[in-house]
């Protein structure tokens, strides 16, 4: 899972800079390049992506009918609550920033008319920044922090991480201190991501953990919905510098769901098939 968002961190490097090179040749040439791209992958996908579930293994019939239920899943299951909680939280501060972050840098950080002139290629190096500290986290510090402290301790760090970047923006005057914040949030988001997933499918076996990964994409689908709306109405309604700083106070949110989960007793690696089975625990004090 650490390398499924790793690639998605490289495309935060190779992306705003392709699209801050390419702003030069006016305000339609990136919509054109991210079309050549995406073409490309819709090509690679359909002529070279394997089908992961084989003839074999797919469920008809009655067969079907006998896996359990999405709510089954999800009854009296208090930890896996807390962790798409904590999805949900963080997904929904996570948001503000692509909604906003080039008008808050417009507004807050290049408004001086020197800067002005070169503010989107400026802002897609600062996102390219972005990109390169999320990659490097993802593949340099993720498994051995994970084997040092644990999921659920990564991710309380991670979200204290991101409260700190969302002060730092927040805070900033100059663009030197904002790109500066953009690396703890590069690193919150690059431990949390993984670690939720991960928990997430604690709670299943093989037949059930694609369902709960649903649950978990679906309540981060629902947050970056509602997410660039709360961000764009603080945004005008307040200020640029208010997105962050509401952005700080849902992720104290997304903390205190993560220090409850500390204190909950999670399944060990090998789930029960169905939620009505005797799970293996370990104390939450011995699990990591």
């Amino acid at each position: 899972l650490g390398l499924l968002q790793a690639g998605f961190g490289m495309g935060f490097i190779f992306g705003p800079a392709f699209g801050g090179v390419l702003s030069g040749y006016g305000p339609v040439a990136p919509f054109i390049g991210a079309t050549v791209i995406t073409t490309g992958t819709l090509l690679l996908t359909t002529f070279t992506l394997q089908e992961s579930l084989p003839p074999s293994e797919r469920r008809v019939g009655q067969d079907r009918e006998s896996r359990p239920r999405a709510l089954e899943l999800l009854r009296g299951r208090v930890a896996l609550h807390l962790v798409l909680a904590i999805g949900f939280t963080t997904s929904l501060a996570f948001a503000a920033l692509p909604a906003t972050f080039a008008l808050y840098a417009d507004r807050v950080l290049f408004s001086a008319p020197g800067l002005t002139a070169n503010a989107q290629l400026y802002i897609g190096l600062m996102l390219t920044f972005l990109g390169l500290v999320t990659v490097v986290t993802q593949l340099a510090f993720l498994r051995p922090l994970i084997r040092r402290l644990g999921e659920r301790r990564l991710l309380v760090i991670g979200q204290a991480a991101l409260l700190l970047a969302f002060l730092g923006l927040g805070s900033a005057s100059a663009f030197l201190i904002a790109t500066a914040s953009l690396a703890p949030f590069a690193f919150g988001r690059g431990v949390s991501e993984p670690s939720i997933q991960s928990l997430v499918t604690r709670f299943g076996d093989r037949d059930s953990r694609g369902q709960l990964l649903g649950f978990y994409q679906s309540a981060r689908s629902l947050a970056l919905i509602v997410g660039p709306i709360w961000a764009g109405y603080v945004f005008e309604a307040f200020s640029a510098r208010a997105v962050y700083w509401t952005g700080a106070g849902i992720v104290l949110v997304a903390m205190a769901f993560g220090l409850l989960l500390l204190r909950q007793t999670l399944p060990t690696e090998r789930a029960p098939a169905h939620p009505g089975a005797a799970e293996e625990a370990v104390p939450s004090n011995l699990q990591p």
